[in-house]
């Protein structure tokens, strides 16, 4: 199943994938760890307008009601930044 969104969510931000400039998995190992062990996976995500954002997969599957994102945060984390590509891509 393929993620359905073009859009990701952060607290009361909304933010279009297509105003992505940057996605970054830049966490320390220890962050890293600690996110799998809570079965999620954290990106950082920097929009044309300058401004960051720490995105959690967990957090985009309770704010979208699934949508289509697998159980494993992994492979969530890996159909979002597919679809980022492919919006960047067209």
């Amino acid at each position: 199943m393929t993620y359905l969104r073009d859009i990701v969510a952060s607290g009361n931000d909304v933010i279009a994938l297509r105003h992505v400039e940057s996605f970054s998995f830049g966490r320390s190992d220890d962050d890293a760890l600690i996110d799998k062990l809570k079965g999620d996976a954290v990106f950082v995500i920097r929009t044309v307008s300058g401004l960051s954002y720490s995105l959690s997969v967990k957090y985009q599957k309770d704010t979208f009601n699934n949508s289509g994102l697998p159980d494993d945060a992994s492979d969530g984390l890996s159909l979002i930044y597919t679809k980022w590509q492919h919006i960047l891509a067209n």
